[in-house]
């Protein structure tokens, strides 16, 4: 066990897995030093108040070497970039660098279920977890959304199952993290400002394979080749999801269909989505995934179906904000890289005009061009990736850069037509003009309600386009 062998630790980066980190660590009674690159005055006052209480000494505005005089255990938070020279300091000294994945094994020997993937991670890890609640299970649902891991096991009882959304970020030091389900969805350039190339980003999300025996289960989206491959050296049992008949979870017009997923049994179940919240194809798409994961921890056929026909996705996903005169405004905000730009428009048969920009996570937009070209009638674009955008789609259509999200959905909604849909699908991140996905989401809802107040149903040049 990791903690049984050291007395020190040495957390890089103060953010909400630092401090659930801190906590946990302190609670078990080793001394913990924190270094964090903000000033003080950046910080949050109640995890400051809280680190005082728990005797953590930290440092601000930069990562000195000062804490590593002592032999520590470091733990990176997730986003801290791993060539930080305190970092290679540290593994200079031969101390072992982890992230908090890796601790716990130390706290737990409960089933963990971990997902991840480029897209659709909150939805699966969300759903996994109603469907285990709706079967009467025991679950603690977290890890990179909702409470911290090790948060929850400072005070709270044992659930029967972990269900933990892990990022790439998190897996690159997960070192003997185990899960006994693993999930990888899929796989698109993201995050390549971090991991520097595709290659390395892959590698990453393989890890959440690395530990696994021929005990455990791994789930993979398997119409994405790059997730087959990542998969290949998996020691686990293997079930995929996709369009194809020969996989163990099969999707297609608003159904799952199961099919020999337990040794031996050669029946075939069917799940409808129809009156769910669940029917698009992104998220039938998710729902297989997730299917496959609850039936093969024992929940029944009726539970699973009932938990599916009573589950409300996140918010900010392919997120249905108005509908006028047979024109939809779309939030799907959580688009914040161009795989899930591209899922997002294959949801569509009709004209879409694209609202989208934000601060580019190192992406080739140019790999949208097929499905822009399908689907797109006219772009609007926003933030510091607009020039980018511009470049790699106005030879294709329509492209007008704007100033404001407010200008955009105005825009669109002036250019609109009956059977248009507008969406928001960033396709960047969005702390270029935004604190996160979800403000954005919220600006759009509103800017999509003023708008549609503002527009005067005696104006001529809007008369036909939008009925109030």
């Amino acid at each position: 066990m990791i903690l049984d062998t050291v007395k020190n630790a040495l957390i890089i980066g103060l953010g909400t897995s630092g401090i659930a980190t801190a906590r946990f660590l302190c609670n078990r009674g080793l001394t913990v030093f924190i270094s964090e690159s903000r000033k003080i005055g950046d910080l949050n006052p109640l995890h400051l108040t809280t680190l005082k209480k728990l005797g953590v000494e930290i440092e601000t505005e930069g990562h000195t070497e000062k804490f590593l005089d002592t032999p520590c255990l470091v733990i990176p938070s997730p986003g801290v970039p791993l060539d930080l020279p305190i970092l290679q300091k540290a593994r200079d000294k031969g101390y072992e660098v982890i992230g908090e994945l890796a601790l716990l094994e130390d706290i737990t020997n409960v089933p963990v279920i971990a997902i991840t993937g480029t897209n659709g991670k909150t939805t699966v890890t969300s759903l996994i977890g109603h469907l285990l609640k709706t079967s009467n299970k025991k679950v603690f649902v977290g890890g990179n959304i909702g409470t911290a891991v090790l948060d929850f096991f400072i005070e709270k009882e044992t659930p029967e199952f972990i269900v933990l959304e892990v990022s790439s970020f998190q897996l690159d030091i997960a070192k003997s993290f185990h899960p006994n389900i693993s999930i990888l969805l899929n796989i698109s350039p993201d995050h390549l400002d971090r991991h520097g190339t595709l290659n390395n980003y892959i590698l990453a999300k393989q890890k959440i394979f690395t530990n696994q025996t021929g005990n455990d289960i791994a789930i993979i989206g398997a119409d994405d080749p790059d997730t087959t491959a990542a998969a290949r050296p998996t020691k686990a049992k293997l079930l995929r999801f996709g369009e194809s008949s020969s996989y163990e979870a099969t999707t297609g017009n608003q159904k799952i269909t199961l099919s020999n997923i337990f040794d031996g049994d050669d029946s075939v179940e069917t799940y409808d989505l129809s009156k769910s919240n669940l029917s698009s194809k992104i998220n039938c798409s998710n729902t297989a995934a997730a299917v496959l994961a609850v039936r093969s921890l024992g929940c029944s056929k009726s539970d699973i179906q009932r938990g599916l026909n009573s589950f409300t996705p996140p918010s900010h996903r392919m997120e249905l904000v108005a509908e006028h005169n047979n024109i939809r405004w779309i939030n799907d905000s959580k688009a914040t890289n161009i795989g899930a730009v591209a899922a997002a428009l294959s949801n569509f048969n009709t004209p879409v005009i694209l609202i989208a920009g934000g601060r580019n996570k190192g992406c080739d937009f140019t790999l949208l061009e097929e499905a822009v070209q399908e689907h797109v009638k006219e772009i609007f674009l926003i933030g510091e990736a607009s020039q980018a955008i511009d470049e790699a789609f106005g030879h294709l259509i329509k492209s007008t850069r704007v100033e404001t999200l407010y200008d955009a959905v105005e825009a669109a909604t002036l250019a609109a037509f009956p059977g248009d849909t507008i969406l928001l699908a960033p396709g960047c991140a969005s702390f270029d003009m935004f604190s996160g996905y979800a403000q954005r989401g919220l600006v759009f809802q509103q800017a999509v309600s003023s708008v549609l107040k503002k527009l005067s149903p005696t104006d001529k040049k809007t008369q036909d386009k939008v009925m109030l």
